[in-house]
């Protein structure tokens, strides 16, 4: 008897283990590197731009076919490409809509086959709370696959993003660098937040932008 409910431990313990590898990777092939060709502005001179500069991020499949990403990652470029994961393709894309103040952009694919075989990220329905646990999907410096930190929700307080503009944010204490913005924080399989800041001279300080400021930005959108 001993034997069988081990055996049937085992199988259950198994079988979670492939649901979970398999959401994992589900989620892999929805996190994108962005590539963008940036040329700012230049203030003292309004007729002429700043010299181009390459920008990297990381951006996440949403429902409608479009992909959620930073709005520093693709603002002011004239260039913008989506590349997948595990793939050398680079996918021409355009910005759909795009907030400064809150950091965020929607792009749209000029080649929307790439999402043929490829689902959605889902939303949490509401905040995390403090010592949860959250992946961090992106593409930061230091390498060039797909990379997923660990960590847990630091504080969730209410403040200052840009341009006057205030909302809530998440504090992570997930390892992030240059590159993660625009990546998704996931926990439970549903995005809780997007990457967007990082503190360069503390340790593991990271900052989301809740779902709970996405979904107004999109609702505006439509």
């Amino acid at each position: 008897m001993r034997r069988i409910v081990i055996g049937l431990f085992t199988i259950v313990l198994l079988a979670l283990t492939t649901r979970q590898v398999m959401a994992q990777d589900q989620i892999r092939d929805l996190v994108v590197k962005i590539h963008a060709v940036q040329q700012a502005p230049d203030l003292l001179r309004p007729w002429a731009r700043n010299s181009p500069q390459q920008v990297k991020g990381s951006g996440v499949v949403i429902d409608g076919r479009r992909i959620l990403t930073n709005a520093h990652v693709v603002r002011y470029a004239s260039q913008i490409y989506v590349q997948p994961n595990q793939s050398a393709s680079h996918i021409p894309a355009r910005v759909e809509a795009i907030t400064a103040g809150m950091d965020l952009a929607v792009l749209k694919l000029d080649d929307e086959t790439f999402f043929d075989n490829r689902g959605s990220l889902p939303f949490a329905q509401e905040l995390p709370r403090v010592k949860d646990s959250i992946n961090v999907y992106g593409y930061p410096t230091g390498g060039t696959e797909l990379s997923v930190t660990q960590g847990i929700v630091s504080r969730i307080e209410y403040t200052d993003y840009y341009y006057q503009a205030t909302g809530l944010r998440i504090q992570v204490d997930a390892a992030l660098n240059f590159g993660n913005s625009g990546g998704p924080a996931v926990s439970d399989g549903r995005l809780v937040g997007l990457v967007f800041s990082l503190i360069q001279n503390a340790q593991n300080i990271g900052y989301l932008i809740p779902v709970e400021e996405i979904q107004p930005f999109l609702n505006d959108v439509k």
